[in-house]
C-alpha cells in the first residue's frame, strides 16, 4: 500500500522509487505481490501492471475513503502479508484493514513533517505535526516488522517500538544499469553547454534545498573564476530563480525537468554536483537521498552538506562535505572540487543497489515471518 505520487515524480508510470522497486524486487525473489496505489495528486482510478505485479490506483480523498478502506480490507484478504509505505495515513488504514494479518510498515522520512493530504486540520501546524507523530507512533507499535530508511529512523522506531519487534534499516537504492557515467564533453557538445566552462549543478525540489545558499556561493566562487557556470535543475528551479539567472548575466541557468536519459546528460555534462540541503526537521533523518545516490553513480565530484548520515556514505571525501546555510564554506568546497578531475564514488555503491536491498528486505521478512501466516 502506497503513494502513487512522490518526490514530484509518478512513481507507477516512471518505475520509480523506494516503494516500486523494492516491491518489485520482493517479486523478482519469488513473492506474488500486489499494490494498492493511493493516488492523491491525479486521483485516478485505474489497474496496472508493473514489473509482473498487478497494481490497483485509486483516489485518495475524503469522499473516496470508505471506497479506498474496502479495497483495502479485499486486497488484504486476498493476502499473507501487508506492507504499508510512504504515509502514516497509510500505515494506518493497513492496520485497521489486516486484522489478524501482520503488518510491515516502512519509514522513509520523518513523516512529522508531513501534510496529511485535504483533511481538515490536519494539513499544516503543530495539529499537523501532532497527528503525524501520534499516527507515526501506533503503526510502529503495532506492526509486526518495522523498515526504516535511515539509522536515525530507526533508532526512532526502536524507541517507540519498546522491544515490540523487528526494526530494519533498508536505506534508498540506486539502479547502476541506469546511471552510468558518459564522457563529459560529448553531454555538452548534445546539449549545447560551453566545452570550456566549470558547470556547478543541482537537480530537483526546493524543499529544503538549500539554493539560496547554493546562489550566494556559487557568487564567490564566481568572484574568483570567470569560467564558472551555476545550473540549476528542475520545475521549481525555473519557477522560482528565472530571476536569479537574469541578474547573472547568463551564468546561472535554470533548466525544466525532464526524463531520466536527458537528465543524465545534463549531470554527466557537469563538473561538480551539489547537494545543498538546509539542516531541518525533513533533512535531519537523511541517509540515502535518491539525489545523493544519483550523483555517486556518476563519480563526479560532490559538495554535500553535513545534514543527516549522508557523511558515511561519503567516506574518503570529507573534504568536500559543508556545513549547512554557509555560504562561504560552500563556496570553499566547491573551489575544491573543481579541482578533482574524476571521483570513484560508484564503486561505494555495491550494497546500495536495489537488487541487495531487496535481498535484505527479503531476508527481513523471512526470519520475522519463518512460519507460514495462519488466518483465523
Amino acid at each position: 500500500m502506497m503513494k502513487r505520487f512522490s518526490s514530484g515524480k509518478d512513481q507507477i508510470a516512471e518505475n520509480f522509487g523506494r516503494e516500486v522497486r523494492l516491491a518489485s524486487e520482493l517479486q523478482r525473489l519469488g513473492h506474488q505481490v500486489t499494490i494498492l496505489c493511493a493516488d492523491q495528486a491525479g486521483k485516478e482510478r485505474a489497474a496496472r501492471k508493473l514489473n509482473g505485479m498487478k497494481v490497483e490506483i485509486l483516489p485518495f480523498t475524503i469522499s473516496g475513503m470508505i471506497k479506498f478502506f474496502a479495497v483495502a480490507k479485499r486486497m488484504t484478504a486476498e493476502n499473507e502479508i501487508v506492507v504499508a509505505t510512504s504515509h502514516p495515513l497509510l500505515g494506518l488504514i493497513a492496520i485497521a484493514a489486516a486484522k489478524k494479518r501482520p503488518v510491515v510498515y516502512d519509514v522513509r522520512d520523518n513523516y512529522e513533517t508531513y501534510e496529511f493530504g485535504n483533511l481538515p486540520l490536519l494539513k499544516t501546524g503543530i495539529i499537523q505535526k501532532l497527528a503525524g507523530r501520534l499516527v507515526n507512533n501506533y503503526v510502529t507499535r503495532k506492526s509486526s516488522l518495522v523498515t526504516c530508511a535511515s539509522n536515525i529512523l530507526a533508532h526512532a522506531a526502536l524507541k517507540a517500538r519498546k522491544g515490540r519487534g523487528p526494526v530494519v534499516t533498508i536505506p534508498n537504492g540506486i539502479d547502476l544499469q541506469l546511471y552510468k557515467p558518459l564522457p563529459k564533453e560529448e553531454c555538452r557538445k548534445l546539449i549545447g553547454l560551453p566545452i570550456s566552462d566549470k558547470i556547478i549543478t543541482y537537480s530537483g525540489g526546493i524543499r529544503g534545498a538549500g539554493i539560496d545558499t547554493l546562489i550566494r556561493a556559487f557568487s564567490i566562487v564566481r568572484e574568483k573564476d570567470k569560467r564558472a557556470m551555476l545550473m540549476l535543475i528542475g520545475n521549481d528551479m525555473v519557477s522560482k530563480y528565472s530571476g536569479a539567472e537574469a541578474a547573472s548575466g547568463g551564468r546561472i541557468a535554470t533548466v525544466a525537468s525532464m526524463p531520466y536519459e536527458a537528465l543524465l546528460r545534463y549531470l554527466n555534462a557537469s563538473d561538480v554536483l551539489v547537494v545543498a540541503y538546509e539542516d531541518n526537521e525533513f533533512t535531519k533523518v537523511m541517509y540515502t537521498p535518491y539525489k545523493l545516490m544519483d550523483y555517486m553513480a556518476l563519480d563526479k565530484p560532490i559538495v554535500c552538506t553535513d545534514v543527516g548520515e549522508m557523511r558515511k556514505v561519503l567516506k574518503g571525501y570529507e573534504q568536500l562535505i559543508c556545513r549547512p546555510n554557509d555560504s562561504e564554506d560552500m563556496a570553499a568546497k566547491i573551489d575544491a572540487a573543481l579541482s578533482i578531475k574524476k571521483a570513484n564514488y560508484r564503486k561505494m555503491l555495491a550494497d546500495f543497489t536495489w537488487q541487495r536491498l531487496g535481498q535484505r528486505l527479503n531476508t527481513a521478512i523471512r526470519a520475522t515471518f519463518k512460519n507460514p501466516v495462519k488466518v483465523r
